[in-house]
């Protein structure tokens, strides 16, 4: 298991799960319309929930006792590193800004080394792109005139050695700049990188790090979040409908891989795993 792709797994842990309860998963949601269920329907929904309930009791006993100072300062680090993550990403971004200046102006000189198209050239051109079924009203419109060709290529001409110019003193800025960001990113990046382990320690001090280095609970922790996000009820709504939907829910839950997989992907809107699985 790769602990940085199941931390939200793990949060939800200590922030929903436990206490596990379902009123705290939805809380914050819309109540859907309440749909009166068929014996069928009542007798899935019983099931649900009891399902439920096991694998509520399964991963308790697994998790190590919940310490809310320690999950306090957990979730701190957590925030910290988001925010030390973000700065390390926006000074990176910086530094490739700042190199990207030397590259265009290389880009700009090399099409001001390429001779302009010539009016005869672009009358070619022009007879091909008809020839082949296409169209190009502006180039059409230019080859009215000869004297307004040339007159276009050499205000193209002119614009390019203004951009020449303005990239060369914009290079010229980010080179002189380039070293101090350089710094400033190494800076942020190891700062980052700092949090990040104090982040983990503070997991490691929550009795987790066992836990997110196996794979052990993925498909209790899996299931138990579908039943929590469809909900029993809605489960039972969706399997009453047909022989075909029954089976559908059947093997989801049956698939703990996939679960996993469906989660590890933030899961269907609104928890509609049932629609996901057609």
């Amino acid at each position: 298991m790769n602990p940085k792709t199941y931390t939200p797994a793990i949060l939800l842990v200590f922030t929903v799960m436990l206490p596990l309860s379902s009123a705290t998963a939805q809380k914050g949601k819309t109540p859907a319309p309440v749909v009166a269920l068929t014996p069928a329907g009542q007798a899935m929904e019983t099931k649900f929930v009891e399902i439920h309930a096991a694998l509520k009791t399964e991963i308790e006993a697994a998790l190590p006792k919940r310490d809310d100072a320690k999950v306090a300062a957990w979730l701190e680090a957590i925030k910290a590193e988001e925010a030390t993550s973000k700065d390390a990403a926006a000074k990176a971004g910086e530094v490739k800004k700042l190199q990207s200046a030397g590259a265009k102006l290389k880009q700009l000189q090399e099409s001001s080394k390429q001779p302009p198209k010539t009016f005869a050239e672009a009358k070619e051109e022009m007879v091909q792109i008809l020839a082949a079924g296409g169209t190009n009203p502006e180039l059409q419109k230019l080859l009215e005139s000869e004297d307004a060709f040339n007159a276009h290529t050499k205000k193209q001409q002119e614009q390019l050695a203004g951009q020449i110019q303005q990239a060369a003193a914009a290079a010229k800025d980010a080179e002189a700049k380039l070293p101090e960001a350089l710094k400033a990113a190494e800076a942020a990046k190891l700062a980052n990188e700092k949090v990040m382990a104090a982040t983990w320690s503070a997991m490691d001090a929550m009795g987790m790090n066992g836990i997110l280095g196996s794979d052990k609970l993925d498909g209790k922790l899996a299931k138990y979040t579908v039943i929590t996000a469809a909900s029993p009820r809605g489960l039972a709504e969706f399997a009453e409908k047909s022989p075909e939907h029954g089976k559908l829910i059947e093997q989801l839950l049956a698939n703990e891989a996939l679960m996993v997989q469906m989660m590890v992907a933030d899961g269907p809107t609104g928890g509609k795993f049932g629609q996901a699985m057609k």
